[in-house]
């Protein structure tokens, strides 16, 4: 979008309200929660859109429950440095 079609985007955000499926359901269920495993999959398409464009800022999760501090916490551990912004819907 930004090399080929010069767009000029520079936030995006990777994941949208996946936290239903990698954590809250889990926490419904009393079974382990999923956030570092979607922080790392957020970490590994960070990291091959910045090869493209270095410029951009990535965010994430879109998280639906803003409450759920720990998983939040264990999200970010795990994205890590591609991490530029933390966004959720509420």
């Amino acid at each position: 979008v930004n090399v080929d079609a010069r767009l000029g985007i520079r936030n995006w955000e990777i994941t949208n309200e996946l936290d239903g499926l990698y954590w809250l359901r889990q926490a419904k269920r009393g079974q382990p929660k999923r956030a570092a495993e979607l922080g790392a999959i957020f970490a590994r398409a960070a990291a091959a859109m910045k090869a493209v464009d270095p410029s951009i800022r990535l965010g994430g999760p879109a998280a639906t429950r803003p409450d759920h501090v720990g998983d939040l916490r264990d999200f970010i551990r795990a994205a890590g440095p591609h991490l530029s912004f933390l966004s959720f819907h509420a």
